[in-house]
This record gives structure tokens, C-alpha cells and sequence, in this order.
């Protein structure tokens, strides 16, 4: 064989641009991510859509995968938010370990993220239970979201970002649709989804951050207070109004009337509160 036949047979063995290689190896399975209900997506891995001061957007890193511990407390979390799991309910290593077929160790690393959250409380040598809701708890954390949200709501405003303000307007089209349906369920998750989309577009990680470090503890006792049909219809009014001030670039009516939904949802929930604890005292 020729020195010319030799390069020839080597060059039908080597890819060419654009072309695989025939001794290549077989690209490996990409990792598939663990699904996060929109519901209750974990603040800790979600990405911020942050924007630039000349309106361009940052390039946005990759989101890592969640680890097993992860994603079993992100559907322990759902269930809990979902109040599949009620307050008070116990929560056993040996069944939990059983129904997500994984060993104690990363359901007991699980666990410890929930009460992290503040959504199970570990009791030595009691076990793990659904945290009660409480009417104190209530005033904490909604006076803590009101101010956050508030000022996410200015900064907003303040950008006016048409990319933002056309997934809104869908937003608040969809709360006005579910507004009269015979469960809370479904508006809800909008009026979830459309305070994240604001906490994200308001241009700082941190402030992101912040609203979202809490936000599976607010979600199970917002989706509580959406329940009532008179008060689905009240919130559904308000965010049209807030849209309309974020639309006029009007930083303080924004703030304002994001503060006035997070209260609203307060006043309802520790009305709520006050007559099952009445109830229960019957």
C-alpha cells in the first residue's frame, strides 16, 4: 500500500466538520433536572431575570440540579402547601423512606431543609409534624413581605419593562378568569406566579433572593386566604391596579398597592385563624 492510499484510509475514518466520527463515542444521556411545581418553585434555585441599567438582560448561569434530599423536600413542601399534608401531621423516616425508595439518610437531610423553611418541626424523640398556622406567625411574615414586595414593586415601575408587563398583563387576564371558579386553587398559583415574576424583575438578586428564602412558608397560608370566592374577586380588582400603576411608570402607587394585597391576604387569613380557633374552643 501506497503512502497515498494509506492517507486516504485514514481520512474515511476521521469526521469531517460537521459530520461525526465514525470511531466517535456515543454522546452520554444528559442529566435530566428534578421537576419544581411552579407552585411551590424553590427559591434558593431559581433564577432571577435581572436586568441591566441600559435594559439589556445579564447572561443568566445555568440552574444546578437538585440533589435527592432536595427533591424530596420540594414534594414534601408541595404536598404541604397543597395541604395534602395537613398541620399536625407526622411524619415517619420509615414511611417516607418507603414511598420515596430511598434510604433514611437523605429523607432525614430532607427533613432538616423543611424545618429550614419552616414548614415541619423536629421533636426529639417525638418525631417530625406539620408546623401549625399560626395568627402570630401570620403578622411576621406578611409584614416582612409587604415591605419586600413593596419595594420590588418600585423598582419595577420604575424600569417598565415591556417583556415583563406583556407576561403580566397575561397574568392578571388569567386572575380575572379564575377569579369565580368554585376553588381558590388555580388563582392562586397565577397570583404566585406573578409575584415572582415581579420579585425577579426587580433587578436585584438579593432582593430576589430575599422574597424568595420564605416563600413556601407564605404560599400554604395565601393559598388558605385565597379560598374565600368575595376575596379572589377583591385581590383579582387590585392587581389590575397595580398593573395599571407599573404600566404608567408610578413607583409609589405600585408600592402601595402591592402592599395592599400582601395585607389583604393578612386581614383575611387572621379572620380565618380567629374562627377555627373559636371553633375548635366551641
Amino acid at each position: 500500500m501506497d503512502r497515498s492510499e494509506r492517507r486516504a484510509r485514514r481520512s474515511s475514518t476521521v469526521s469531517v466538520r460537521g459530520e461525526s466520527s465514525t470511531n466517535a463515542r456515543p454522546s452520554r444521556r444528559p442529566r435530566t433536572r428534578a421537576r419544581l411545581d411552579s407552585t411551590v418553585a424553590d427559591g434558593a434555585h431559581a433564577k432571577a431575570r435581572l436586568l441591566r441599567p441600559d435594559g439589556t438582560r445579564e447572561t443568566r448561569s445555568r440552574p444546578r440540579l437538585l440533589t435527592l434530599p432536595e427533591q424530596i423536600a420540594q414534594q414534601l413542601a408541595q404536598d404541604i402547601v397543597n395541604q395534602a399534608l395537613a398541620p399536625g401531621h407526622r411524619l415517619k423516616e420509615t414511611e417516607l423512606s418507603q414511598q420515596f425508595g430511598a434510604s433514611r439518610a437523605p429523607i432525614r437531610e430532607a427533613l432538616r431543609l423543611l424545618e429550614q423553611r419552616g414548614l415541619v418541626q423536629i421533636e426529639p424523640r417525638h418525631g417530625v409534624r406539620v408546623t401549625d398556622l399560626s395568627a402570630s406567625e401570620v403578622d411576621d411574615l406578611y409584614e416582612i413581605r409587604a415591605s419586600l414586595l413593596g419595594l420590588a414593586a418600585r423598582r419595577v415601575a420604575l424600569r417598565r419593562d415591556e417583556r415583563f408587563l406583556t407576561t403580566a398583563r397575561n397574568y392578571v387576564q388569567q386572575l380575572k378568569e379564575h377569579a369565580s371558579d368554585s376553588t381558590g386553587g388555580q388563582y392562586f398559583e397565577v397570583t404566585y406566579k406573578l409575584s415572582n415574576l415581579i420579585a425577579a424583575t426587580a433587578g436585584s438578586p438579593k432582593l430576589f433572593a430575599l422574597i424568595s428564602s420564605f416563600s413556601q412558608q407564605v404560599a400554604r397560608y395565601t393559598r388558605l386566604s385565597l379560598q374565600p370566592l368575595q376575596r379572589r374577586k377583591q385581590s383579582s380588582q387590585i392587581w389590575e391596579r397595580l398593573l395599571r400603576a407599573l404600566e404608567s411608570k408610578q413607583p409609589e402607587l405600585a408600592e402601595e398597592t402591592q402592599r395592599m394585597l400582601v395585607f389583604g391576604s393578612r386581614d383575611k387569613l387572621r379572620e380565618l385563624l380567629e374562627a377555627q380557633a373559636a371553633k375548635q374552643a366551641a
